[in-house]
């Protein structure tokens, strides 16, 4: 009941940061992506099973509120969530927060990469190499930072709720 209420919480929190803070911090039109960075941290402090259904619903989420596609968002989150679970496990708990940094930022620049596949996919143009080197790799590494951020709330609002740490 503890788990459920505290992903609730953030998922509502992440709602409204995203579109209303996430513009507001942005730099050069480039928003970090919160929900993305979420996703990850969840997988590395919590595992890979919980990373992968957290992924699926924010995901979904993100899709609803921001997307063009829905869907897409919920598959990269699924995979990105289930890869930092995997990734947690090689990590002990004081250098996830470096690793990450670098998970966010590969994992946004990837799901970038899918969506705009996707929107070719469906018969939109989409200049590749130009959206990836001015949006998806910027995007990416202000994620990773923003994630860093975003890591000691989550992990102080895990002791709260009397989450333990699982991989």
């Amino acid at each position: 009941m503890m788990r459920i209420l505290f992903y609730l919480l953030w998922l509502m929190l992440l709602a409204v940061l995203q579109p209303t803070l996430g513009s507001g911090i942005a730099v050069f039109s480039i928003a970090p992506n919160l929900f993305y960075a979420f996703i990850v941290l969840i997988g590395l402090y919590r595992g890979k099973t919980e990373g992968a259904v957290c992924g699926i619903v924010f995901g979904l989420v993100y899709d609803i509120l921001i997307g063009r596609l829905i869907g897409v968002s919920s598959l990269c989150g699924l995979y990105l969530g289930f890869g930092a679970g995997i990734l947690g496990q090689h990590f002990f708990s004081g250098a996830k927060r470096i690793a990450a940094m670098g998970a966010i930022a590969v994992g946004t620049v990837l799901a970038a990469v899918v969506y705009a596949a996707a929107i070719l996919m469906t018969g939109g143009s989409v200049p590749f190499w130009t959206a990836m080197l001015r949006i998806a790799v910027p995007e990416g590494v202000y994620s990773g930072l923003i994630g860093w951020l975003l890591s000691f709330p989550m992990v102080a609002s895990m002791k709260l709720f009397k989450m333990k740490q699982i991989s």
